[in-house]
């Protein structure tokens, strides 16, 4: 069992298709010990993988138990299961989900085996490779490598993003990526032949980080059992955390469908038929095929839906096609190429790969080509915020894949965005699984049955993927990571991913040519979620053959846990024109302050007349997440009831105004200090602090609830300086002697009822 803070429970499930086997599941103790539950059954269902990440739950359908013996009898503890229904054990963790927000790194090169053999290339000598790593050696087939994560990456990062290109392979086969010391998934994300060898293929990553020895870190499996040897090298381009600014809008996605923004085939003088439909946005129009050691500059930000200004990263797929030579792209921000690699490719290929990168203080990326020249095509899936965005963009676009397609592409990003949960990666869809002639791998999969059946698209033909509600995805997840590979096509083409019940764009996302051999070409999407949080995979051009669709999930993007709350302080006033309070609206998203939102504020009376004047009643929220307001009284007695509007939430406070000449005038402040005398001498009998309790009472005696009270000191300290009365009329503080006395003193604490002359004071004696 796995013993890792980031986890608080594991199942340990295994699901067949349609078959009952056993169940049974482990549960860390307080993150150190484990206690082991057992239900003695079997299960038809299990609503995850075999690993299960924070606030997850899992539902294990246990045939044959009536509910008592499943309580009573199967489970040796009440906690972490309970039973719902007959036949039915929850497993369910204790603490939320995790919520990350990205970091853009300096695209950094963390892993190469290359460099751990006898014969390291040239390129190793420029590689700074953390000393961790540095001994890693080629992989055999059937074997892992745990690559541990620079100081660049936070303790506390729940997810990192890396570029995983496999190098030198002897056979075919492929890569899986994981969590360090949690169970190897059934899912890939690089797939490769014997005759990518000389440049490699590469992949973009998303992955849950697990731990090594402590640090951080990912282990890289090389399959099957059955294949060769692969060298791997590791590009890290960023990290996801927990959110640590006061804007919550820093880090956040924003997902778009698929939108053009760039085609190097379009800029000079007889560009292809295809070019007259993309509508290319003018701040590109000079992109160009990149020669070899070439670069050339992509502008971002102010196209295809990414904002002008408040963009950290972009996430984008890159294409490259009429390749002369064997060769590889960088994309960078800036003018300095870092040592790594985003695309590689073999001469004649078509092919593409995802590209998450920071953009440059001008909103643009640098993009280099090592050999050769090449076209390159650009597609933007979304964005990320800064923690200056608070702003809402809406771009559309057209543009074709490295074939043809047909509809229109629409991005829409909203100031706060979306924030990520990584999850264990698990299959979400194989059509070679329906046919007549499907892989033995089949019989391991478990794929959710809604995804179950799916055929392999024709030419010209999308196919439905359901994602949320399935394997750990709430229904209001908006986007996810996910691995899509094209398996076996018969022809050349290419896969768009887009919303479902969207037409589909002009874009791609898996590009593949008749010169690749290998009939597997894997692409990672960052997919945003449409009609019944489902994504459609279009197989291009309808003159393309039938290719087979294998999707695996890593991961989903959701809105922030966002709350709302009004105060007023005081919240009892006279009903005369001079009475005030202070109305305090809070936003928070995910516990964290949710700056620059719009707040309106409505004031409803309980009688004609009873609600005074707020100002300002609208505004956005500060660095703070807070819009503070001033609300003066009426001269009507009676309750007014404020209400914040923010984003569809609401949150409300009640101001009860008192019929009267005067805030308080019939009111009575009693204060009582605890202990009256305080010895700070080298004894300190009586400790150095008094508690002092401020009570007010209306005219009747009843206690005033909701007044504000302030307090001051004519020495010492008093913390709080103020606060708002109890249901009982009291409100407490610490008096706090002062320093550097040399005799005997006494000092007076006074209280005040905000608003009005009304109060009371005590005297406290000092003593040496």
């Amino acid at each position: 069992m796995n013993d890792s803070s980031r986890l608080s429970g594991e199942l340990t499930v295994s699901r067949d298709q349609g078959a009952s086997v056993p169940v049974s599941a482990a549960w860390p103790s307080d993150g150190s010990s484990g206690r082991i539950y057992r239900v003695m059954g079997s299960v038809t269902r299990a609503g995850v993988g075999s690993r299960l990440l924070a606030g997850m739950a899992v539902v294990a359908m246990v045939t044959g138990l009536t509910a008592s013996a499943a309580s009573a009898a199967q489970v040796t503890s009440a906690a972490p299961f309970s039973t719902s229904q007959a036949g039915a054990v929850r497993a369910t963790t204790t603490t939320p989900p995790p919520q990350l927000a990205y970091t853009s790194l300096v695209p950094s090169r963390i892993a190469d085996t290359r460099c751990g053999g006898a014969a390291a290339p040239q390129s190793c000598v420029g590689e700074s490779l953390p000393a961790a790593n540095s001994g890693l050696t080629m992989l055999p087939a059937g074997s892992y490598i745990t690559v541990a994560m620079p100081s660049t990456v936070p303790a506390d990062a729940g997810a990192v993003v890396l570029n995983v290109a496999a190098v030198d392979q002897t056979g075919a086969g492929y890569l899986t990526v994981w969590p360090a010391g949690t169970t190897m998934p059934t899912a890939s994300n690089v797939n490769f032949a014997p005759s990518q060898s000389r440049f490699g293929v590469a992949n973009l990553v998303t992955t849950a980080l697990g731990s090594s020895g402590g640090t951080p870190a990912v282990s890289i499996y090389d399959g099957p059992t059955t294949g060769g040897s692969v060298d791997v090298v590791v590009d890290l381009e960023g990290y996801y955390a927990p959110q640590v600014t006061t804007s919550a809008t820093s880090g956040a996605f924003h997902a778009e469908s698929p939108t053009r923004i760039a085609d190097s085939r379009c800029t000079g003088s007889s560009p292809p038929s295809l070019c007259s439909s993309e509508s290319l946005p003018s701040a590109n129009s000079g992109f160009v095929t990149l020669g070899p050691g070439a670069t050339d500059t992509l502008a971002v930000a102010g196209v295809g839906g990414v904002p002008s200004s408040g963009a950290e990263a972009a996430i984008m797929n890159f294409a490259v096609t009429d390749t002369t030579a064997s060769s590889f792209l960088s994309v960078y921000p800036g003018s300095t190429r870092p040592e790594v690699s985003n695309l590689n490719w073999m001469a004649g290929e078509t092919l593409s790969n995802n590209v998450l990168v920071g953009l440059s203080t001008s909103g643009t990326v640098t993009v280099y080509n090592n050999s050769g020249t090449a076209n390159v095509v650009v597609d933007v899936e979304g964005w990320f915020s800064s923690s200056s965005s608070s702003s809402t963009s809406t771009g559309t676009g057209t543009g074709t894949g490295t074939g043809t397609g047909t509809g229109t592409g629409t991005g829409t990003g909203t100031g706060t965005g979306t924030l990520f949960t990584p999850l264990s990666p698990a299959r979400m869809a194989d059509t070679r699984c329906s046919s007549g002639s499907a892989p033995s791998s089949c019989a391991s999969e478990h794929m959710p049955s809604s995804n179950m059946g799916l055929a392999a698209p024709r030419g010209g033909q999308s196919v439905g993927i359901g994602i949320a509600g399935n394997d750990g995805v709430p229904t209001s997840a908006s986007a996810a990571v996910l691995n899509v590979t094209d398996v076996e096509p018969t022809s050349g083409n290419y896969l768009t991913v887009y919303p479902a019940g969207t037409s589909a764009p002009y874009a791609s996302n898996v590009n593949w040519s008749p010169e690749n051999p290998y009939d597997i070409v894997p692409n990672a999407v960052y997919a945003a979620l449409g009609s019944g949080g489902a994504v459609d995979v279009l197989n291009g051009s309808g003159s393309g053959g039938t290719t087979n669709v294998v999707v695996d999930l890593f991961g989903y993007f959701s809105v922030p846990s966002t709350t709302s709350t009004v105060t007023a302080s005081p919240a009892n006033l006279p009903a005369v024109s001079s009475a005030v309070s202070t109305v305090t609206t809070t936003l928070l998203g995910s516990g964290l302050p949710l700056a620059g939102i719009p707040v309106v504020l409505t004031l409803v009376p309980s009688t004609p007349g009873s609600c005074g004047t707020l100002s300002p009643a609208s505004g956005l929220t500060s660095s703070t997440g807070q819009l503070v307001s001033k609300y003066t009284a009426s001269a009507t007695a009676g309750t007014c009831t404020i209400t914040s509007l923010v984003d569809g939430l609401t949150g409300s406070t009640v101001i009860t105004q008192a019929a009267g000449s005067a805030l308080g005038s019939n009111d009575t402040v009693a204060l009582l200090a605890s202990p009256t005398s305080i010895n700070v001498g080298l004894l300190d009998l009586l400790g150095g602090t008094s508690t002092i309790t401020a009570t007010v009472d209306s005219a009747s005696g009843s206690p005033v609830p909701g007044d504000q009270v302030t307090f001051t000191a004519s020495c010492g300290t008093v913390s709080p300086g103020s606060g708002t009365t109890n249901s009982s009329g009291e409100i407490t503080t610490t008096y706090s002697a002062p320093a550097g006395l040399t005799v005997t003193t006494t000092c007076t604490v006074s209280a005040t009822e905000a608003g009005t002359s009304q109060s009371a004071s005590t005297t406290i004696t000092i003593l040496l």
